[in-house]
């Protein structure tokens, strides 16, 4: 019987039995199988089953091998970013050391004034703008990708790997946008936090309407942004009776509205509408704040508490490192002596990006 166990001969034996058993109580007799070679049946069966589960090295023309698969940006599971910037936030590339950004004062406008008396608040003049300096500091990436037999296979062959985590290191650019965005505005102590909610129930919607009313006034319609956990948590509030917000023609002013008609949650961006203001969705708003008695957060990590922001995303100030500080490049075995002894084919990349708020008036948040 060649090379092949008995055990798997009559595995193959029981396949056709139950093939022919089916075929036969449906009526198909045309589907009946006859005369087949069951060696080579179960031969090719059993590579095909090897590639398919990856049990064991595929060595016949099977229909999938386990050997090796082409690496792509679909195997690639990673979180998105780039809310802040989608929103409107100002932006500034190219820039070297620090990134200078001028923003407004928005209390300064008419008063009324006499004839006797000299200008006072009411001077729209440099003196009321305001002027911030971001930082650009460094940031790295490194992608260890160890000598395993499928990821061998690119080795000879390193521009692959580079053109697929390439892709995938600018999008991290863009979430560290997000990363420093909210870090900046969460941990400014002169972007005002509303203290606990004393609401009965809808406790994040009737902070959102606050924090829009405050700063609405500005004559600038703000933007409200949130994690995925911090919406879900906005859509699934309810009042006494068990009734969702949205439900409540009594708190129809606080109803959230899907950008699309069939309430998809995007990865990142925008999500919907509250009171006109547009609502974006982050990663990057933390889980982990830690607030004070006034509900300040005072520690990015250690705590338990999420936030929602409303703010005006001009006020926000968003700058990148010169694009010939920013680069992606490979170490592989053939190329680098630690690389060669460690067997690692690594990608590393590095960016140099900063943000912080330009104006601390044009922010709240709310922490829950």
């Amino acid at each position: 019987m060649g090379n092949l166990s008995q055990k798997k001969i009559e595995l193959a034996k029981q396949f056709f039995g139950s093939w022919n058993a089916i075929a036969k109580s449906v009526g198909d007799n045309d589907r009946i199988i006859k005369d087949l070679d069951v060696e080579k049946f179960s031969k090719e069966y059993f590579e095909v089953k090897k590639a398919i589960t990856g049990a064991e090295t595929t060595t016949g023309s099977s229909l999938v091998s386990s050997e090796y698969q082409a690496l792509d940006s679909a195997h690639l599971n990673y979180t998105k970013g780039g809310a802040f910037r989608l929103s409107g936030a100002m932006v500034k590339t190219n820039q070297v050391g620090s990134a200078v950004f001028t923003g407004f004062n928005p209390t300064a406008k008419f008063v009324a004034h006499s004839s006797s008396t000299t200008a006072g608040s009411n001077d729209i003049i440099d003196s009321t703008g305001v002027t911030a300096t971001v930082a650009i500091n460094r940031y790295i990436a490194q992608i260890p990708i160890y000598d395993d037999p499928v990821t061998a296979n690119y080795v000879n062959s390193p521009a692959q790997l580079f053109a697929v985590f390439e892709k995938f290191l600018e999008d991290r650019k863009m979430l560290l946008e997000d990363t420093l965005s909210a870090a900046a505005i969460t941990s400014n102590a002169s972007v005002t936090a509303l203290a606990t909610s004393s609401e009965s129930y809808a406790k994040i919607s009737s902070s959102i309407y606050r924090m829009i009313t405050n700063l609405v006034k500005y004559g600038q319609l703000p933007a409200v942004y949130l994690n995925h956990s911090g919406l879900y948590s906005l859509l699934n509030e309810r009042d006494a009776n068990g009734q969702f917000m949205n439900d409540d023609l009594s708190k129809a002013g606080m109803k959230f509205s899907f950008a699309n008609a069939n309430g998809m949650i995007p990865e990142v961006g925008l999500v919907g509408y509250m009171m006109g203001s547009p609502v974006y969705v982050t990663s990057e708003i933390l889980s982990t704040y830690m607030t004070d008695a006034s509900n300040v957060i005072t520690a990015q990590t250690g705590g338990n508490k999420t936030a929602v922001i409303v703010g005006l995303p001009k006020q926000l100030g968003i700058a990148r490192g010169r694009q010939e500080f920013d680069f992606v490049t490979i170490f592989n075995p053939q190329n680098d002596r630690t690389q060669f002894t460690t067997g690692i084919t690594e990608i590393d990349a590095q960016t140099y990006a900063g943000a912080g708020v330009i104006n601390p008036v044009g922010f709240q948040y709310y922490a829950f």
